[in-house]
């Protein structure tokens, strides 16, 4: 299915970006590292940095996170229910989380357009792009927790092997 293969193609492409944000970072603390303790001039920019680079790296990873189905869940009383119950609660949690994070997504979209012309400390980026990391990880998020229910309600032999 077409909606499948770009998803895991975002979801590629996230994955390379997760890597490259976590390169930079250590390259970027070696810097700060080797700035304060041998040229005894500490990079007044790293800090900030570092905390965008944290908070990008994040949200992309829960937004890898819920393709993987990895987020935390308390799943000891639904066990106990049948097997139609079971996918019931699945798709209600899956319906439930995809909202939220649309309506996260849609507020951080407002909230960067209100701080693009803002920056912060030293950091001369404008405070949109913090906002941008939530827009980016919380719309893959909608997009896979809306596969996840679709792998719920299609047989697997139809949709292949994400929802498995």
């Amino acid at each position: 299915m077409l909606f499948q293969r770009v998803l895991d193609l975002l979801n590629r492409i996230t994955r390379i970006f997760m890597i490259g944000i976590i390169l930079s970072m250590s390259l970027i603390l070696l810097l700060q590292i080797v700035s304060m303790f041998l040229v005894f001039m500490p990079l007044s920019w790293s800090q900030e940095l570092l905390q965008y680079l944290n908070i990008w790296l994040v949200f992309l990873g829960a937004a890898v996170a819920v393709k993987e189905k990895a987020h935390i869940k308390v799943d000891f009383v639904v066990e106990h229910f049948t097997v139609s119950a079971r996918k019931f609660f699945r798709i209600f949690s899956y319906l439930a989380s995809g909202l939220l994070v649309s309506l996260v997504a849609t507020q951080a979209y407002e909230l960067m357009g209100k701080t693009m012309n803002k920056t912060t400390g030293s950091f001369p980026v404008p405070v949109g792009y913090f906002y941008l990391s939530l827009l980016v990880g919380c719309s893959l998020m909608t997009l896979n927790y809306v596969f996840l229910i679709y792998a719920e309600l299609i047989p697997s032999t139809e949709r292949g092997s994400f929802g498995s």
